[in-house]
């Protein structure tokens, strides 16, 4: 069963990109089932928003545009604040595997 080994990496890369701190700190709504998950979702962040709450929603598939997959309070990530969170996740581990990689040769 490979899953746990994608959690296993999940966890690794929560690790070198040192967030292991902010995501426990999270309060996390998972919702779950075969219908009407997104409703649910939308719902529960309207909910939270109007209580004041900051809010963040991530669901999957997009039917239009990938930039619906992400909300922040609310509105779509841009589509260039999305690349360079991913540049610089990306930039993160890649430094930090071949410093590892050179200490093990060491």
């Amino acid at each position: 069963n490979n899953s746990g080994d994608r959690f296993d990496l999940l966890h690794d890369y929560i690790k070198i990109l040192e967030l292991e701190e902010p995501i426990s700190k999270l309060k996390v709504i998972h919702v779950a089932g075969t219908k009407g998950k997104g409703s649910t979702c939308i719902f529960a962040e309207s909910i939270l928003r109007n209580c004041g709450f900051r809010t963040g929603l991530f669901t999957s598939p997009h039917l239009i545009d990938v930039r619906e997959r992400f909300r922040l309070n609310g509105k779509k990530l841009l589509i260039l604040y999305q690349c360079l969170l991913i540049f610089a996740s990306w930039l993160c581990l890649h430094s930090r595997y071949f410093l590892l990689r050179r200490l093990m040769l060491l």
